[in-house]
């Protein structure tokens, strides 16, 4: 049997994130970190953990890191799922999460003809007809009854967002608008800004 690393955080106690609703409203236990422990290793998740803005803004400008995430993560993996995740590393790669530098400056700004303030503000009237339409379908179901958790409601709101985002970046792609034309972003470079 594999032995599990423990789950005691850095005050001896459970770490935030392994605790039943830890993340449910985690802000005392960050602030806490943030002032006794900015960087801390959890052995359970064998990952760092940044804590304080200035310390988490100058790793996203440090060369010597990598947003690539995928480098040696089908090795590690259970040896049950690694055909399946080297068939979808390719796209998994492709992210721009994934990416470092002028590829992920390309990506990011791609991203940014979509989701800059006016482009968002713009998908509002469709956001606010798409949630209005599946809150009425709900209408008559027992009040105990979570949009939250109806499948009827949550992934239809999820699916018809992303769709009219999708929309819109097609059709600023296709017209040649840049992000300049319909950004309202910062004037810092792809290079000092962080990641999105």
């Amino acid at each position: 049997m594999t032995e599990v690393a423990s789950s005691v955080g850095h005050f001896g106690e459970p770490f935030f994130m392994d605790r039943p609703g830890g993340l449910d409203d985690p802000f005392a236990d960050l602030a806490r970190y943030r002032q006794d422990c900015p960087v801390y290793y959890h052995p359970a998740l064998d990952q760092w953990f940044v804590f304080r803005y200035d310390d988490v803004a100058a790793l996203l400008r440090d060369e010597r890191l990598s947003a690539d995430r995928m480098k040696g993560f089908v090795d590690q993996a259970p040896e049950a799922v690694r055909g399946d995740l080297r068939s979808i590393e390719p796209l998994l790669r492709s992210w721009v999460l994934m990416r470092d530098g002028a590829d992920h400056a390309r990506l990011r700004k791609l991203i940014n003809i979509g989701f800059n303030a006016t482009a968002v503000q713009a998908l509002l009237p469709c956001i606010e007809q798409a949630a209005n339409t599946l809150l009425n379908g709900l209408e008559g179901r027992p009040a105990s009854t979570s949009a939250q958790t109806t499948p009827s409601c949550c992934r239809p709101m999820c699916s018809r967002t992303s769709s009219a985002c999708r929309r819109r970046i097609v059709t600023a792609s296709c017209s040649g608008r840049s992000t300049s034309s319909t950004s309202s972003t910062s004037s810092r470079s792809p290079s000092t800004a962080p990641r999105a």
